[in-house]
């Protein structure tokens, strides 16, 4: 064998090496996992702090760590004290028979693993337990901090605070300590049992001394739990929801709420009954305590009060539950706000006649005409500017002081849309350094469109020109904004941030350096590094963008900015734009701000009807947008709800503002005690921005669907429930509830129009009948003073209609605008040249002393460039239909041509007949040729029975005359076609009257 093969011994050097290595890759293990953390924990402590919330993440973040140790040392302590009192306390015993044999072997195996086991088990254990208790932190916080309700629950006369605060943290702390025991328990007997503390071979079970006391001391301590349980039960049952309706009923009261007493006395003699056996030896009382127990919680606690509810309830129901109904209704419109709704019988008429709009004359001049669900793709074409900005799909409807009058106004915010560059354009430093903000607002009139039927702005291009004056238009934070943006560069570094296009400018736009303090600072090596690791980014550490005055922006959507900050809010779905002078300072510019509504909620208010937030605001609108859930805390279900917080972010430096709402509001006031700075009160509003906020539409949402029902007060009448009504669903969308609107309205009653949120009812249950029951609207204009809301804001307007009276409904009108033979004639006229016809939101004004139906009816291309333009309105009241190319003449159709008075588009001029082109208009006239009128009925008579023969000689299967039909229809399209040019061009525009031939046939209405 040669020296070169024989194996050579590791030396001392090497093994030197080995040894220090090891230490090196668990010390770089740990730096790079505490780094990862920092990652991830020190960048949200930066941007709390930027915001200036860091207390919100501090208490948060403490009381999650201070429940949790607890949850650890209560549940691992439990069961590690339990293994060790177990182990301690063994007794073992030569095996005589097989089975102890088999058991001595499984301690063996077991016995090396012992010490690990009696650690990590508890450990682990105590680890779960840590977690689900820290996730109580809200409840905790706010039980520690609660402050009262002032009002009693009808039971047991105790403030509705011990319901809400107190009870769901002691019914949360009972099962926890249940859990802790039944597991300690459990480890104990399985201690006891494999080292000979209990035996269950047959005919030789045992169970040594200091198992029975062991063992019968955690039975009594889980009896006790038991019987607190029942106990808690019994205040459980006014927060329940069963049955007919909400709280406790008649069989809850006189049978389950004496049974759970019942129940937690006998599971006290049960505790009592185990320690006796701890000290006496035997089990047979105990066992017979359990068996006990068992059989009351069969007939008291369920077949009892389930005879009571048979024999008893049952046939008297209507009366017996009469008292308990009541509770309910009472409390359903105490915790939703709807105690003070103004009811009102409103018998409408059906019946047009000339001048029967005049006293209505501020809500028909203030009717929406355009619909922010619909106009967004014009809104884009006309005012995007650059393939980088965009609008959102669902614009905001506001209302603006212009020229010293309220106008309702609809606004969108030209965001950034990083999807409109090509891909050569998208890269790293484009996404994240120059292409980092939008800019600028665009706003049209609601109530009047152009000439060619595009919206009127009054505020539009970049830089922004029209009626908002001077404000800061960029837009660094919205609803649209990418993930991170890098901001900021030293002084006098050239500016590389795109501002906006301008092609005077000498590479045709303007650029600009970030000023603001929106984000925290990446300008050192560590924080670069670690927001790096947070985005997954290796360039943000590398750049050369990145500077010593570098911030970066995230979190930028205002819903995730308000949910972080005020994690205690539940957060209405929709944020909406305004500009507003928020400093009250004439001489500074205004600010584009985002406003969200906050709410405080709560799902324990006795006796009030529970509601599903996603179910109640869930509409055509969010349903199609595919709306998220409410941000924050949204539970599933709510009995309670309050809009408490008005929230503000600045569009250019991300600054979080909350302002307190409600001043009566427990809920907000108790997160007060534990937030003292950080909700600013009501008198810290600007008098601009007050006249900006509005009642909040998820809340209004909640309120029309409980009051489809709780309009109803009368127990009895409730009972039977002979007069719930229904929400009617989108006539346009199937099966999808039709969403409330905004609108400058007068309800009846009211001194003057007001900026309201509206929304109508039909019949309940399962019928197919769609006519008005009830119309709902509430005040939503909050005044313009400086921290003070307007009396009369909030003031929720009920309008019944007696069942004598028939109103279509929303789907009754609907169908009656397709069916009627003038308006599907001149709309296949509009649908001819591939254009597509798009119906507008379908709006109800009690006007006229009856109901008026409003909706636009706007055209778009059906290929290639494609955006709507309003081009016809539809209007109903009762059985009357008008449809013309604008409001104004609309209604004078209907109201016997003159309304009383006049539209938002009064005097303006029409759109150009349709297969003119959009936006060309015609030269006016002077004569009308007087068998223009004759030719253009004549037509559209042609054409009607055109369609009828078409329809006749298809279901026949007559393809000739179809053929000779479908040739016929052709023709009297183009003459109508050619009478409706030749009239507009003599009348200056004006749309032709229609063909007394063609009056619209009344539709039955019911």
């Amino acid at each position: 064998m040669t020296t070169a093969s024989v194996p050579r011994p590791p030396g001392p050097r090497r093994e030197h090496r080995r040894g220090a290595l090891v230490p090196t890759i668990v010390v770089l293990a740990v730096l790079a996992a505490i780094i990862m953390a920092m990652a991830q924990v020190w960048t949200e402590v930066q941007w709390f702090q930027q915001l200036g919330f860091t207390r919100v993440l501090v208490t948060e973040w403490v009381t999650r760590l201070v429940l949790f140790v607890l949850g650890f040392v209560v549940m691992g302590g439990a069961v590690l004290l339990n293994l060790h009192l177990a182990y301690s306390r063994r007794e073992i015993y030569p095996p005589t028979t097989p089975e102890e044999r088999n058991l001595d072997r499984y301690r063996e195996s077991v016995e090396p693993l012992r010490k690990l086991v009696m650690i990590g088990a508890p450990i682990v254990l105590g680890l779960f337990a840590g977690a689900s208790l820290a996730s109580q932190w809200r409840p905790v916080l706010t039980w520690i901090n609660h402050v009262p309700f002032g009002t009693k629950d009808p039971q047991f006369g105790l403030d509705i605070a011990f319901f809400v605060f107190t009870l769901p943290v002691v019914r949360s702390l009972v099962s926890f300590l249940m859990t802790v025991v039944f597991i300690a328990a459990a480890a104990a007997v399985i201690t006891h049992y494999l080292y000979g503390g209990i035996s269950l071979a047959p005919r030789q079970q045992k169970i040594t001394p200091a198992a029975r006391v062991h063992l019968a001391v955690l039975a009594a301590i889980f009896s006790l739990l038991i019987a607190a349980s029942y106990w808690l039960d019994r205040y459980s049952l006014l927060v329940g929801n069963g049955g007919r309706f909400a709280g406790a009923s008649y069989a809850d009261v006189h049978a389950t709420l004496p049974a759970k007493a019942i129940l937690a006395g006998i599971a006290v003699i049960v505790a009592i009954l185990f320690v006796v056996t701890a000290f006496r030896g035997t089990w047979r009382l105990p066992v017979a305590g359990i068996g006990l127990m068992i059989l009351s919680a069969i007939v008291v606690g369920s077949a009892y009060p389930a005879i009571v509810q048979r024999f008893q309830v049952d046939p008297n129901a209507q009366e017996v539950e009469k008292p308990y109904i009541q509770r309910n209704i009472d409390a359903t419109l105490a915790a939703y706000g709807l105690k003070d709704v103004e009811v009102q019988t409103y018998s409408a008429t059906t019946q047009a006649e000339a001048g029967q709009l005049r006293h209505d004359s501020q809500s028909t001049a203030s009717i929406r005409l355009l619909d922010p669900n619909i106009v967004s793709p014009t809104f884009n074409q006309l005012q995007q500017n650059r393939q980088y900005y965009g609008f959102n799909e669902t614009l905001a409807v506001d209302r603006y002081q212009i020229n010293g009058q309220s106008q309702d106004t609809v606004v969108a915010v030209r965001e950034l849309n990083q999807d409109g560059l090509g891909q050569n354009q998208r890269t790293w430093v484009n996404d994240h350094t120059v292409y980092t903000h939008g800019y600028g607002v665009v706003a049209a009139y609601g109530n009047k469109v152009s000439t060619d039927g595009r919206p009127a702005f009054f505020e539009q291009g970049i830089p922004s020109t029209g009626e908002l004056g001077s404000y800061e238009p960029r837009v660094y934070f919205g609803e649209n904004s990418p993930e991170y943006s890098i901001v900021g560069a030293p002084e006098g570094t050239k500016p590389w941030e795109l501002d906006y296009p301008d092609d005077s400018a000498p590479n045709g736009q303007v650029n600009n350096t970030y000023t603001g303090n929106g984000g925290p600072s990446v300008g050192n090596f560590f924080n670069k590094l670690l927001y790096a690791l947070k985005f997954g980014d290796m360039q943000i550490l590398f750049s050369d963008r990145v500077t010593s005055d570098s911030q970066i922006l995230f979190d930028r959507e205002p819903l995730d900015r308000v949910a972080k900050v005020a994690p205690f809010l539940t957060l209405d779905q929709r944020a909406y734009p305004a500009v507003v002078d928020t400093d009250g300072n004439p001489n500074t510019p205004k600010q584009l701000v985002w406003i969200v509504d906050g709410y405080t909620t709560t799902n324990d208010y006795p006796y009030s009807a529970r509601e599903s937030l996603q179910e109640a605001t869930t509409d055509s609108l969010t349903n199609a947008t595919g709306a998220p859930a409410p941000a924050g805390v949204a539970p599933e279900q709510v009995n309670y709800i309050r809009n408490s917080v008005k929230a503000v972010v600045n569009a250019f430096d991300g600054t979080v503002t909350l302002y307190q709402w409600d001043n009566n509001d427990p809920v907000l006031n108790t997160w007060k005690h534990i937030f003292p700075n950080e909700i600013k009160p009501m008198s810290d509003i600007s008098g601009d921005l007050m006249a900006h906020l509005r009642y909040p539409e998820d809340l209004f949402k909640v309120q029309r669907q409980l009051l489809a029902s709780y309009h109803v007060t009368d127990a009895a009448s409730f009972y039977s429930g002979s007069n719930f009504w229904n929400i009617p669903k989108d006539p346009n969308v199937n099966n999808v509830p039709q969403p409330p609107f905004y609108l400058t309205m007068q309800m009846p009653g009211q001194d003057s129009a007001q900026f309201s949120l509206t929304s109508s009812y039909i019949p309940g249950g399962q019928t197919e009948r769609n006519i008005l029951t009830g119309f709902l609207a509430v005040d939503s204009e909050t005044g313009n003073d400086p921290g003070k809301v307007r009396e009369g804001y909030g003031k929720l307007r009920l309008l019944e209609l007696p069942s004598t009276v028939t109103v279509p409904g929303p789907g009754q009108v609907q169908n009656n605008f397709n069916s009627n033979p003038t308006v599907s004639t001149e709309l296949n006229l509009l649908r001819q040249g591939g254009s597509d016809v798009r119906f507008g939101n379908l709006l109800t004004l009690p006007v006229g002393g009856g109901l008026l139906y409003v909706q636009p009816v706007y055209v778009q291309s059906a290929a290639g460039t494609s955006y709507p333009l309003l081009q016809r309105v539809l209007v109903a009241f009762g059985d009357e239909i008008g449809f013309a190319s604008t409001l104004d003449e609309a209604l004078n159709q209907v109201f016997g041509g003159n309304s009383g008075a006049a539209a938002g588009d009064a005097g303006q001029q029409p759109a150009a007949p349709p297969g003119q082109g959009q936006g060309q208009g015609q030269q006016p006239g002077t004569n009308v040729p007087a068998d223009a009128q004759a030719r253009l009925n004549q037509a559209l008579s042609d054409a009607q029975k055109a369609l009828a023969d078409s329809n006749t000689a298809l279901s026949q299967g007559n393809w000739g005359a179809y053929g000779d039909a479908q040739s016929r229809l052709s023709k009297a399209v183009s003459d109508a076609l050619a009478a409706e040019q030749e009239i507009a061009a003599a009348t200056g525009g004006k749309a032709p009257a229609p063909a007394p031939s063609a009056t619209p046939t009344p539709a039955a209405a019911g």
